[in-house]
């Protein structure tokens, strides 16, 4: 392969790996909603996941 090749593939390998590190649409939220505090109830909190684990029982939730 020519020099010229080379540096090319060199340069799209670099271009593809930054364009891959690259996040898109991605949001990440943290919310400490003191769960000891506020009894365990998911629902009360208005916690994200209460939709999908607010029945569960309170055995679960403290994990």
């Amino acid at each position: 392969m020519s020099r010229l090749s080379i540096c090319l593939l060199v340069l799209l390998c670099a271009f593809a790996a930054k364009t891959a590190a690259q996040p898109a649409n991605v949001r990440a939220t943290y919310h400490f909603y003191n769960p000891a505090q506020n009894g365990w109830d998911l629902y009360r909190v208005s916690a994200y996941c209460s939709t999908w684990d607010g029945n569960q029982p309170l055995e679960w939730r403290q994990r």
